[in-house]
Formats: C-alpha cells, sequence, structure tokens
C-alpha cells in the first residue's frame, strides 16, 4: 500500500521571531516541501522550481482523479512530480507571487520572489499600525500560560519573544537602535533585494538608481499577474484548469512554524532530522516552495480550501475561518464526496478542527480541539529567564522526565497517525498529519535534549552574553 500513498511533508509560515513570520522576506514564508510516492515518481531529485503551497490542494485532487474547482488557484505539482528531472522542471515556474494583508495589524503589501530578486511592493506604508499603546510598557505576568491579549502584545505584527523585548527596550542604544528600525520601523513603498549579493534580504536597493530597469520590470510584471489573478488589489478574476490520474492514497503532513532549517536544505548546521532528510533523499525536494501567508491561520486556510487568502480575505490569525469562508469546503469534505475515507490528527487548522470535514479526527472532532493530551511542566517559566513584561512564556523550553507516552502530544499523533496507516481499507485514504512542533513551548522528553549539551549548542555571529539583562 505504501507505493501508492502520496506523502506530502511541509511547514505552513516561517520563524516566530522579528523580520521573519507575517513579513514577505524569506524568514516569514519559504518552507521546505517534500514529496514522496514511492510507485509513481521518481526519488532523489532536487527541484528548484518555485511552488506555494496553494498549489498541494489541486496536486491532491489531480493525484485523486477528481476535478479541479475553477475558485482555486494553485497549480498541479503532478507534472513535476511525474517527471524524472531535477534542477528546474518547469521554465515557467521560475517565481512566485506572495501576499501579506494583515497578521494582528494590518499591513497590505504584495511581492514576486524569483532566482535573483525579490520585489515587495507595501501599498500602506505611511499607515503603518504599530500596535504600540500609549504610556509605559505593561506589567504584565505570562506565566499563567495563557495567549497574550492585552495591548500591544503583538505590537508591530511580531510575537512576543525575549528577542522582541530587546528590541522595544533598548531600541535607543545605537547598536540595537538598527536592528529595532530593520523589525519594527515604517517601510518603504517598494523593497528590493538582490539575492547574489544579499541572501538575507537586509539591504534595500529599490532606490538605487543601478536596479532601475530591473525594479521597473519586476514591478510591472507583479502588476500584471496581480490582475489576471484577480487580486483585490487590481480588481480581476481568473481560474485554474483540471486533469485526471489514478487514486492514490494521500498522506499530508503539516508541521507547525517549520521553516527551511532542517538537514536536507542546509539549515542549521546543528539541525538533526534524519529521517525527514532520509525522505527527501527519496523524494522531490523543492528548495523554492513558499506559504501562501506568513502566518497560521490564512496559510491553513488556503491550504486546506485551496484558495488564496488575496481571494479568500483571511489575512488574520484573529479572524474565524468559518466567518470569513462560510461556504468553503475543506479538502478532506471534497475527496470524501468523491470516494475517499478522509481523517486526520493534529493541528490542521487554526486551533480548531472544522468537525464536519471529517469522517475521523483524533482527538475526537466534535470537541474542536485538535491537541491531544500533553505534558507540561508544573512550574512555568522552567529554563526562560524573566527578561521583562513583554516575555511570552510559550518561548520557555526543558527536559521532561517523561516517556514519550507520558508526553503526549506530538508522539500520540504519530501514534494515531501510524494506527490509521495499519488499517485495511476499501476505498483510498486521505490522511492528514498535524504536528505541532517546532511551534513553542519547547518541552519534551529529556532523551530529545541529550545529544545537545547546553555548552556545544552554536550561538548566532554577534550574540552577547548580557543582551537579555
Amino acid at each position: 500500500e505504501l507505493e501508492n500513498t502520496l506523502i506530502v511533508l511541509s511547514g505552513d509560515n516561517g520563524l516566530p521571531f522579528p523580520r521573519c513570520k507575517a513579513t514577505l522576506y524569506d524568514t516569514g514564508t519559504k518552507v521546505p516541501l517534500v514529496v514522496h510516492w514511492p510507485g509513481n515518481i521518481s526519488g532523489g531529485r532536487r527541484v528548484t522550481d518555485f511552488v506555494s503551497l496553494t498549489d498541494l490542494a489541486p496536486t491532491f485532487l489531480e493525484a485523486a482523479g477528481d476535478r479541479i474547482p475553477p475558485q482555486m488557484t494553485g497549480r498541479s505539482l503532478l507534472p513535476i512530480l511525474k517527471s524524472s528531472q531535477s534542477g528546474r522542471v518547469q521554465n515557467t515556474r521560475n517565481h512566485t507571487l506572495l501576499g501579506m494583508e494583515r497578521h494582528v495589524y494590518p499591513y497590505p503589501s504584495r511581492a514576486l520572489r524569483n532566482d535573483q530578486f525579490l520585489y515587495i511592493r507595501n501599498y500602506q506604508p505611511r499607515k503603518w499600525p504599530t500596535g504600540e499603546p500609549q504610556g509605559p510598557t505593561p506589567e504584565i505576568d505570562f506565566t499563567d500560560g495563557s495567549w497574550p491579549k492585552f495591548p500591544g502584545a503583538f505590537s508591530y505584527n511580531i510575537d512576543p519573544s525575549p528577542t522582541k523585548q530587546l528590541l522595544l527596550d533598548q531600541r535607543d542604544d545605537p547598536q540595537i537602535k538598527p536592528f529595532f528600525e530593520s523589525a519594527c520601523g515604517q517601510h518603504p513603498s517598494e523593497e528590493l533585494y538582490d539575492l547574489s549579493l544579499d541572501p538575507g534580504q537586509l539591504q534595500n536597493v529599490s532606490e538605487d538608481k543601478t536596479y532601475g530597469k530591473q525594479l521597473q520590470i519586476l514591478r510591472d510584471q507583479l502588476t500584471s499577474e496581480l490582475q489576471a489573478s484577480g487580486d483585490h488589489r487590481v480588481q480581476v478574476s481568473t481560474s485554474a484548469a483540471s486533469a485526471q490520474l489514478s487514486r492514490p492514497n494521500i498522506l499530508f503532513i503539516a508541521m507547525d512554524d517549520l521553516n527551511d532549517w532542517i538537514g536536507c536544505m542546509g539549515g542549521h548546521p546543528q539541525t538533526i532530522t534524519p529521517n525527514l532528510d532520509r525522505l527527501a533523499k527519496s523524494s522531490i525536494l523543492f528548495t523554492n516552495a513558499h506559504c501562501p501567508a506568513p502566518a497560521c491561520n490564512p496559510s491553513r486556510s488556503a491550504i486546506m480550501t485551496g484558495i488564496s487568502p488575496h481571494k479568500s480575505g483571511l489575512y488574520d490569525n484573529g479572524q474565524q475561518m468559518r466567518e470569513v469562508m462560510p461556504d468553503a469546503e475543506l479538502m478532506p469534505k471534497t475527496l470524501t464526496r468523491n470516494g475517499y475515507y478522509s481523517s486526520g490528527s493534529g493541528k490542521l487548522l487554526h486551533y480548531f478542527i472544522d468537525a464536519d470535514s471529517w469522517e475521523e479526527y483524533y482527538p475526537e472532532a466534535k470537541g474542536e480541539n485538535p491537541f491531544p493530551r500533553t505534558l507540561y511542566p508544573d512550574q512555568r517559566p522552567l529554563s526562560l529567564p524573566r527578561g521583562g513584561p513583554w516575555q511570552y512564556v510559550e518561548t520557555d523550553w526543558g527536559p521532561l522526565d517523561a516517556t514519550d507516552d507520558e508526553f503526549g502530544g506530538d508522539y500520540l499523533v504519530s501514534k494515531w497517525i501510524g494506527e490509521q496507516l495499519r488499517i485495511e481499507r476499501s476505498r483510498p485514504f486521505y490522511l492528514a498529519c498535524g504536528i505541532y512542533r517546532p511551534h513553542e513551548p519547547w518541552f519534551v522528553p529529556a532523551k530529545y535534549f541529550e545529544p545537545f549539551p547546553l555548552e556545544s549548542i552554536q550561538l548566532p555571529p554577534g550574540y552577547k552574553s548580557d543582551d537579555l539583562d
């Protein structure tokens, strides 16, 4: 049965740090994408075609032999999967479009990313709603573990963290101010980054006359493609195509906040991901995959519906998907209507399940809580020093004196998924596995900390021992 099981692994958006998540830079949008289908595609390939995770929904439908609804904006990846080539398989996939309307606060922008450049257009740069409250920084106790809701918690569209705390508290320090401005400052109407010279996308060259011709080309291309796609900023519409193939099983694995810092993508040198690397080695590894939006709710909603945020209007983690898209049909429901058995476990949507879309779910779908029991320390924070009122307890970490089963969490999700894979079914299946880590907090059984003695951890360049003092 494995020979006819389509396995897909990816993330939803980038790192939850300043100038990362909720931005259109690679640290906010670039994700791994691994596709494994041993009986149908040639593995051991690395593909550089630009793809969007919105392409997954039409890919699943085409692989299942179902019609691709015209409202879907993604393009099926099956032609790439079915080829035997590495590198750039389809010459037309030489760029991708990216979009942002809001995270917590609105900041509409669109981007075009190709091999040479990242071009960003910010539509309301002078209306940057920082979200900072008036008066002194509020003294909030985060040790209860609840999601911060006080005014200013997500100012500048950045999740609370010690890194953000440092930037805010020391913004007037001449050494810190450039980093504060880079993450929290007002953006210009256009940004252009030369990736050959600036892969980190830190030096905006949009006003450098040397790049004038290239800037105009990218500006025109973005406008034209937004019009063709029906983006509400230019108000035109489009549709997608359909095709038929045999009906495979589909295993979709989604990992929360998984950026491209993994072994097979040449990420952090201490990242150890042997199973993911082994899967990638025998699969097609897309090295230019990007999420539909750099935040959980819009990205996951787009993945599960095949409808991009610029079509749905869902850009904010605070929005309710069923209020924005009351009639949207999720992928498991569509596949069930077409003869599949659809089941799932873990975080696949933004902290809810949408019970009516699934035939079976673990934990039980009617509770709308996608998380199984998970062990947490009795007292928190455990390892994170109290850095100030902006500190968010969820960025804490520590080893737990527990077995995998006692810990629960992702282990129970994976265990349930494994049990489902062993069940003989008369119908092809769509099985979705939502892994919550590397989303914070990082509490896991002690055995997972043992390979990484604290003194062996490689700190980022420029780190100062008194940064959080």
